[in-house]
């Protein structure tokens, strides 16, 4: 049983009189986004881990795909405005626990290695998501929009513990690989933790973000977006998430076998070698490219399996289908 009132209880005027349903909604987008400055220590707390944290850098593009996803569901919806009152009392809460963050932050201690800011800034930022869509859509785009709205939690997409727990040793597994397929190429290397050294003044770091964990993360998103997008079944874009982020991490131990070849080429090429950085970054973009491309043709694939059930849905509003 929902714990907000039906749409008979919603505000009959929350529409000022005169405007179209498009003016409407334009200027309630304008005014949420403008409304994030009454939680604006928890856009900075999330400005702040985007730019320090390479691994956290793709929660920097959610609220802008949960903001266009949301007004996506609400165009299908005919732009209806049925807001709640309970929409205005989860921002004023949410305000209210954004000021006392700015005076004292409870931090949760789980271990000496994880820890939490409590609530946590994604968490804020969709409690403020909840409350403008409940207070200028109403119960019925709530529940229509509630993947979108639940994606703004993703702000922050790995967790602290994650790095710890995952990320360090896929790192190792990277450098293992990377060695390995140096020293099957006829390469004698003496290991130094993650560094693969060819000559004692050339060699390669893997260093951390370079394990593949962005660009897996990356995959991940695309597929899930694009599996709510095209409505894939939950079983099957589980499947093509999962498949999307093995996906990114075993191009990404591409991209370090093509790198060793790189490196050498360049022992006999001495104007290669300063260049390395930069062959770097053009074979991962590359092999990301091919990555992504694979990906979208699975994606296209299963959409073209699926339309008949996607034009069915496309014309029930209450599920959001529709383009």
């Amino acid at each position: 049983m929902s714990a907000f009132p039906d749409s008979e209880a919603s505000l009959p005027s929350v529409r000022p009189m005169g405007l179209a349903p498009v003016q409407f909604a334009a200027l309630a987008a304008a005014l949420a986004v403008l409304g994030l400055s009454t939680i604006w220590f928890t856009m900075l707390s999330l400005w702040t881990l985007w730019t320090n944290d390479a691994l956290k850098s793709i929660g920097m593009v959610i609220p802008l795909v949960s903001f266009i996803l949301i007004l996506r569901v609400w165009r299908t919806l005919g732009w209806r405005a049925e807001g709640t009152w309970w929409g205005l009392v989860l921002l004023v809460v949410t305000v209210v626990v954004a000021r006392l963050q700015e005076q004292a932050i409870l931090i949760l201690v789980v271990t000496p290695h994880w820890s939490t800011v409590l609530p946590p800034p994604s968490l804020m930022l969709l409690a403020y998501g909840s409350g403008v869509v409940l207070l200028l859509g109403g119960v019925r785009l709530y529940r229509a929009a509630l993947f979108p709205i639940l994606l703004l939690y993703f702000a922050n997409p790995i967790p602290h513990v994650f790095s710890s727990l995952i990320d360090l040793p896929l790192q190792h597994a990277s450098a293992h690989v990377a060695r390995a397929f140096a020293m099957h190429l006829g390469h004698t290397l003496t290991p130094d933790h993650l560094r693969l050294m060819f000559t004692p003044d050339f060699g390669m770091f893997i260093a951390p973000g370079c394990n593949g964990i962005r660009g897996s993360i990356t995959m991940g998103f695309i597929a899930l977006i694009a599996g709510y997008v095209y409505r894939f079944r939950w079983y099957s874009n589980g499947l093509v998430v999962v498949g999307a982020i093995l996906l990114g991490y075993v191009f990404n131990l591409a991209r370090l076998c093509v790198l060793v070849l790189y490196y050498a080429v360049a022992l006999h090429f001495p104007w290669l070698q300063n260049k390395a950085e930069n062959a770097d970054y053009l074979i991962g973009a590359l092999l990301f490219l091919v990555a992504t491309i694979f990906l979208f043709t699975v994606v296209a694939r299963l959409r073209d399996a699926g339309s008949p059930r996607m034009l069915a849905t496309a014309v029930d509003p209450e599920r959001g289908g529709g383009a």
